[in-house]
């Protein structure tokens, strides 16, 4: 990639990342598309990764008196055992025989969509 990439890039990365902190969505997708179109297809999920977490973070730290602990003390276990389980997984490989397992789940989830509770009010923080 030559500078000009990269700085475009740069300041397409910090203008998708205000947008989702402004609107709550949609920036990581529309840089995902940019990123795709810029680079080689097996760097953009990892550098994409990379970025997300970098501003994913900074809106942490900007709204941390925000956040929600009783939701997130729900969340918390199935985070540490998602990373450990990817960890483990991760070999560099391709993963083929991972991709009827993504699959899967993106099945389930729209299928458990359908019997998805619906809230009158959400719940508040303790």
């Amino acid at each position: 990639m030559t500078l000009l990439q990269t700085a475009v890039l740069v300041v397409i990365a910090l203008l998708t990342a205000t947008l989702s902190g402004v609107v709550g969505m949609g920036g990581g997708v529309i840089l995902l598309g940019v990123m795709a179109s810029m680079m080689p297809a097996a760097m953009v999920v990892p550098i994409h990764g990379v970025v997300q977490l970098g501003s994913n973070c900074t809106r942490t730290v900007v709204f941390f008196k925000h956040v929600n602990w009783t939701i997130f003390k729900y969340y918390a276990p199935a985070m540490i055992i998602g990373v450990f389980a990817a960890t483990m997984l991760w070999s560099g490989d391709k993963l083929t025989g991972f991709k009827p397992l993504i699959g899967a789940f993106i099945l389930l989830f729209l299928l458990s969509r359908k019997f998805k509770p619906t809230w009158k009010n959400p719940p508040m923080p303790a």
